[in-house]
């Protein structure tokens, strides 16, 4: 089963893009504690409402939950293969903004 469940902090403005076939999706990276003095970041994929959702609510230091599937993408430059892996959003749900607890599926 391939289910990731994190909380963190948004670690820069959200910016709503469109992908050449017209759906809308963010890419952006959350601040996850693993212990008091060690912080993971990690990149986040979400599309359709729940990218339109943070683009519209979620500002840069805002705390979120991000619920969804990893992700290992593969691609090449300088001729050297790489990965990253990434998290995509099934649902998101936001905590501190305006619209604080909101859940967006």
């Amino acid at each position: 089963m391939n289910k990731v469940i994190l909380t963190g902090k948004i670690t820069k403005e959200i910016e709503l893009k469109k992908s050449e076939n017209g759906k809308e999706f963010t890419q952006f990276s959350i601040a996850v504690k693993r212990n008091k003095e060690e912080v993971d970041f990690i990149d986040i994929t979400a599309f359709e409402s729940s990218a339109v959702f943070l683009n519209k609510f979620a500002k840069k230091g805002d705390s979120v939950s991000v619920e969804g599937k990893l992700k290992n993408n593969t691609y090449e430059k300088d001729g050297v293969k790489r990965y990253r892996l990434t998290v995509v959003a099934d649902s998101v749900e936001l905590f501190s903004s305006n619209k604080a607890n909101e859940t967006i599926e």
